[in-house]
């Protein structure tokens, strides 16, 4: 069973969903549990056969209660082995669900290198314990809330080679991401601002989220609605990847983005910050980093210096098709998971033993 805090569009959702429908059908069926009422992506769950089930939880001590009740009685009837926690209200959920069922083993992925706030890093460090594997990204991830014994599984992508298609006229820039301030969107409409007098560009930026009405606002005060254009929610982000020239990345932090993983199956540049697992995707080989004061002169530089940009995107595309293939990446969670069961079914049969 996988529990995740919401089923809105993110990174953390696109895992879960590319992690059930490439694990052995054979060996592992799927439950997938959202707790909150962020859960826009459910029918897409359920159109690709995968069990979901959206609590729809209130923010209040109540429906939490309510909540765990509800999983607790989906887990004894559909006999589920282990849990998977996808972020820190999911954690909390499983920690309290492992002791209502007489310790089931529960995985957690943080999928950040950030809880949020100091009293999230204090409650994950206490709840340790009640933990049997935490999944980071990278092992230079670790943090003081997190497992001393971790396993490292990055996120990986399903590689099918997209259509070729055409690049849009204008040359275009591309964000992607929850339009909220951690994404740092913000930042890039002072360089638009200084850039679109002296090249011909556009911005496409494609997400929802809390700053939506404040950026549409921004674009009007500075003059950018004819140069910057805020798409909404979008299903097609694989061809917009296709057909922009390069993807911007100006982020505070991040775990290991998905979007990254989308832009270089489409072999398409990128400027980003080097903020949680970027450093595994992007250098100085595969694409573009550095500070915000920098993009800048790096976004001019790849306007000015297209076919360099190009030879990053392929190199990055190479990157992942040999390092982050999703059937790659199930196999790593396939064998995390047996070693789990594998663990409780030792357990049980040594308990059986000494009761006898």
């Amino acid at each position: 069973m996988h529990i995740i805090t919401g089923l809105n569009p993110g990174g953390a959702e696109r895992v879960v969903y590319d992690l059930c429908k490439h694990l052995d059908k054979v060996r592992f069926d799927n439950i997938v549990v959202v707790m909150s009422e962020k859960d826009l992506l459910v029918p897409v769950f359920l159109d690709s056969s995968i069990q979901t089930i959206s609590l729809k939880m209130k923010k209040n001590p109540f429906s939490f209660i309510r909540g765990l009740k509800k999983i607790k009685n989906v887990i004894q009837s559909e006999q589920v082995d282990i849990l998977h926690a996808h972020m820190y209200h999911a954690m909390v959920a499983g920690v309290c669900l492992k002791k209502m069922t007489m310790g089931i083993p529960l995985v957690f992925t943080p999928h950040n290198i950030k809880m949020g706030t100091f009293l999230r890093d204090v409650t994950s460090f206490f709840l340790r314990p009640f933990r049997d594997v935490d999944i980071l990204f990278a092992p230079y991830h670790k943090k003081f809330f997190l497992k001393k014994k971790f396993t490292v599984i990055p996120n990986g992508i399903a590689f099918i080679e997209p259509e070729q298609i055409p690049k849009f006229e204008k040359f275009t820039f591309l964000m992607v991401g929850r339009l909220e301030p951690v994404k740092n969107h913000l930042a890039i409409f002072p360089i638009v601002q200084k850039l679109k007098s002296l090249h011909n560009f556009q911005l496409l930026i494609a997400g929802t989220g809390e700053l939506e009405p404040l950026m549409r606002e921004k674009c009007r005060e500075s003059g950018l609605e004819g140069v910057v254009h805020i798409l909404g929610f979008r299903g097609d982000i694989q061809e917009l990847c296709s057909k922009s020239h390069v993807m911007l990345m100006p982020s505070l932090w991040e775990g290991f983005p998905i979007v990254l993983l989308e832009a270089g199956l489409s072999r398409l540049p990128v400027i980003s910050t080097q903020v949680g697992s970027i450093a595994e995707l992007i250098d100085h080989k595969t694409g573009y980093t550095g500070e915000i004061a920098q993009f800048e002169q790096l976004m001019t530089h790849v306007m000015e210096n297209y076919d360099e940009a190009k030879s990053k995107g392929a190199l990055l595309h190479e990157r992942i098709k040999d390092q982050f293939n999703m059937e790659k990446i199930a196999a790593m969670h396939e064998k995390m998971y047996e070693d789990q069961f594998n663990k409780k079914s030792q357990s049980q049969k040594k308990a059986m033993l000494l009761q006898l």
